[in-house]
């Protein structure tokens, strides 16, 4: 079982992999070392004083098949394959919910979007995902409201508890160590090569790094002289415990194009919503450089 180190504790003076980041991204790379190599030393560095105390305390801890994008649906057809076991794979529960996400359409032209994108998936091998038109919707889904005129369904598709999900795979790490509250890391290079981490605690020697700090990892990169192809894009998220009773608990996370938020039950009466929109970074930039829908380096808190 993996082994929290405090900031004033026994900071291990070697590691075969150092990772840097303690979300989601981290601790599945700590997991799949071990899996791949029993037994392997790795360290898990962490910026925040717990696990998953970065965007993952924002995330609305859903998971989806249908990307357009063959290498991301190959990716999360592995991640579900794992989620869908993790009592065998990782002793323990964490609460996957597949339910659906639904998108929604309110013209011919996002219809029209919809219908290709399925096209798509089912070209890539996603052929559970499902086209509805406007009859098919409302019966099926009648909380996507009248509106409505087409949608996108895909049946493996849900949520989970990403907290206990990445705890699971840091406890099946067997020699891997986590040192939090780490507010600096340094990637040392000699000779195009990695050859430690630096943190104010100490130094690991180490020749690789994993570089998993969400939207400190171009940041981090640059310390090895490598510039992450990495932006950061608001997003907004909140929470409320009270849920309209035409939103069935088992309803499908319902995604509508801009300005309509996205939403999914939550919890037993609540509901979880989510929102992409309209930014730019030019309060951020000096007078006369270009605007842009994304940052380079984080504005904490992210």
């Amino acid at each position: 079982m993996a082994k929290f180190v405090s900031r004033s504790g026994q900071l291990p003076m070697t590691a075969d992999v150092v990772i840097i980041g303690g979300g989601p991204a981290g601790a599945s790379a700590a997991w799949a070392l071990e899996c791949a190599s029993p037994g392997i030393r790795t360290v898990i560095i962490e910026q925040g004083s717990q696990l998953a105390s970065g965007a993952s305390n924002a995330s609305l801890e859903n998971f989806r098949t249908c990307w357009t994008s063959l290498g991301n649906a190959r990716l999360m057809g592995r991640s579900i394959d794992v989620f869908r076991h993790a009592q065998d794979l990782l002793g323990a529960d964490i609460g996957v919910k597949e339910r659906g996400y639904l998108f929604l359409g309110f013209n011919e032209e996002q219809a029209d979007g919809l219908r290709a994108d399925v096209q798509r998936l089912h070209e890539i091998g996603l052929t559970h995902v499902e086209y509805l038109d406007a009859a098919e919707l409302q019966a099926r889904f009648p909380q996507a409201g009248p509106r409505a005129v087409a949608g996108k369904y895909d049946p493996i598709a849900g949520w989970l508890d990403s907290h206990a999900l990445v705890h699971a795979f840091v406890r099946q790490a067997a020699n891997c160590q986590v040192l939090l509250d780490v507010p600096e890391t340094r990637i040392e290079v000699e000779g195009g090569r990695v050859v430690g981490v630096w943190t104010p605690s100490g130094r690991i020697s180490t020749a690789t790094a994993i570089i998993a700090a969400g939207a400190r990892s171009r940041q981090v990169g640059r310390m090895a002289g490598v510039e992450l192809p990495v932006v950061v894009r608001p997003r907004q998220s909140f929470t409320t415990p009270w849920r309209h009773a035409d939103f069935p608990e088992h309803s499908p996370m319902l995604i509508g194009a801009a300005p309509f938020a996205h939403v999914r039950p939550e919890a037993q009466t609540g509901a979880i919503f989510g929102h992409e929109y309209n930014w730019n970074d030019k309060l951020v930039k000096a007078d006369g450089e270009p605007a842009h829908d994304y940052l380079i380096d984080p504005i904490y808190p992210v």
